[in-house]
């Protein structure tokens, strides 16, 4: 994990998780995600990751259908929002600090003892609001049967959410 000298911990940052970017090959069929629609990993990611922010005391995070709302009312949509000037006024609107956003990656599967394998990588980045400085980078991958999707990105995003803890306290007791 990656942590800008920007970041104070001592504060507590009201958080406002977007949906993922998921980035796959030209028709890349997904192993890790089987049986979910590839369209709502990045979804699907965002949610797990923000129940694993909700137990780090650093943090609060803030309904993402509340920032929606505001989205919609301004025709722009999470990406847009990101590329736009607006992400201060937005984020003051929908009363949060900051925007946790990121990637997730997949790299073809392999076949380990006959069983389909698959690498799927995880970055997560809080965003200033204010003024679009990352105040931290974290990441984590897991190889994984296709057997529990759900099992496997539970684990995936609690170990991303335990590092992101350990240096949220690393940082607050500086």
């Amino acid at each position: 994990m990656v942590v800008s000298p920007e970041y104070n911990s001592r504060e507590k940052l009201k958080v406002a998780v977007l949906e993922f970017d998921y980035k796959a090959k030209a028709n890349q069929t997904s192993i890790f995600w089987a049986g979910a629609s590839l369209e709502d990993a990045g979804k699907i990611t965002a949610d797990a990751l923000a129940e694993q922010l909700l137990k780090i005391p650093c943090f609060t995070v803030v309904e993402r259908s509340r920032l929606k709302a505001i989205l919609e009312e301004r025709k722009l949509s999470e990406v847009g929002l990101l590329q736009s000037q607006q992400l201060g006024e937005i984020s003051g609107l929908a009363g949060i600090d900051a925007i946790v956003t990121g990637s997730v990656g997949e790299a073809s599967g392999g076949n380990a003892v006959g069983v389909q394998t698959s690498q799927v990588a995880f970055t997560a980045r809080c965003i200033r609001a204010r003024d679009g400085v990352v105040l931290w980078s974290a990441s984590t991958s897991a190889q994984t049967p296709s057997q529990n999707v759900s099992r496997n990105l539970h684990n995936a995003m609690q170990e991303l959410g335990l590092e992101i803890q350990r240096k949220c306290m690393q940082v607050n007791v500086k």
